[in-house]
């Protein structure tokens, strides 16, 4: 009865060691790969808006593809300010993980790496919502001047960001980037006096963009500073 009851303890402890090395390793991963994960995700913001078409007209005047261009450019810059937001953050809580006793950071770290992905997965929402809002205002541009009703579908220019995590899975977009087709810029007719009201309604849905990248990255601002107490009190502890 001893034997058997030495081997159980034994064999119980030998499982919850186990359980400890997976957890240590999975952490250990999580640490290795989000430096060059986050890198990617910015490498593939610029390589999305060095896809935006260039100004082809010589003239000073702007025209419709040109105000569109550059509204898509902003939108790519914001996107990559929210970003970079987010991996200030996670890189100082990380700093200051690694900067006191591991035992204190472990559970931490798999809390931080879930914040991080909630906020990428907000901001794939808000581009979501801002794509629909211009395939909306161009079908009805178009519609005015062609006098009919255009595919929704084809002004639906950033549809491949649709719930993919730019954060947390870059390469998702990253790997098919030539798929997002800016031209349809080109096809945008001339507005004449109609441009100005055409580039205000571009800047409110760029503001209402920004609003909402905001929004989802206060909604977890408390994570932030609870992952930071937390690991603060646990140093704390002799």
């Amino acid at each position: 009865m001893a034997h058997k009851s030495a081997y159980s303890t034994r064999r119980l402890f030998i499982m919850k060691l186990l359980q400890v090395v997976l957890v240590l390793l999975f952490v250990a991963v999580i640490t290795a790969q989000v430096p060059h994960k986050r890198q990617s995700s910015l490498n593939v913001l610029a390589q999305v808006q060095s896809a935006i078409p260039s100004k082809r007209s010589r003239s000073n005047q702007q025209t419709a593809e040109d105000v569109l261009n550059n509204f898509y450019r902003n939108v790519l810059t914001t996107q990559t300010e929210a970003v970079q937001k987010v991996l200030d953050i996670e890189a100082e809580l990380t700093a200051f993980g690694e900067s006191i006793e591991y035992w204190c950071w472990q559970n931490n770290v798999l809390a931080l790496e879930s914040t991080v992905k909630w906020i990428g997965l907000g901001y794939s929402v808000c581009l979501d919502k801002l794509d629909t809002s211009v395939a909306e205002l161009l079908a009805e541009v178009n519609s005015r001047n062609h006098d009919q009703e255009g595919d929704l579908s084809q002004y639906h220019v950033f549809a491949l960001f649709r719930k993919r995590n730019i954060i947390s899975n870059p390469e998702a977009i990253g790997n098919n980037i030539a798929s997002i087709d800016f031209d349809i810029t080109k096809d945008i007719p001339e507005l004449d006096g109609e441009l100005s009201a055409f580039e205000n309604d571009l800047n409110e849905i760029l503001t209402a963009y920004s609003e909402c990248l905001t929004q989802k990255f206060t909604s977890r601002q408390g994570d932030f500073d609870n992952i930071l107490m937390t690991s603060k009190l646990c140093a704390d502890i002799d």
